[in-house]
């Protein structure tokens, strides 16, 4: 499956013995780091469905984003508690 998926992501034909009735439909063709991105996705997977361990989260680096922009979206994290509260009333 990962294999596949590698390389539908850089459009190459698919030759497989399991399947010939339906013809493929080549479309654009994404990157070679794309492609290895999605493998990466399907190692992933596999592995959280053999182990039951999610992998680690990576976030993105924000040190290009302007500081104000930072420091808002902290303020907005610290106060979610309180406007998911004052929005939703019962």
């Amino acid at each position: 499956m990962k294999t596949l998926v590698e390389a539908i992501a850089v459009n190459t034909t698919i030759a497989s013995p399991l399947q010939s009735s339906v013809t493929q439909v080549p479309g654009l063709a994404g990157s070679a780091p794309a492609a290895t991105a999605a493998g990466q996705l399907m190692t992933d997977i596999i592995a959280t469905v053999n182990t039951g361990t999610a992998p680690s989260t990576t976030l993105p680096s924000t040190a290009w984003v302007a500081t104000e922009l930072t420091t808002a979206q902290t303020t907005l994290d610290t106060a979610k508690a309180t406007i998911q509260s004052d929005t939703i009333q019962t």
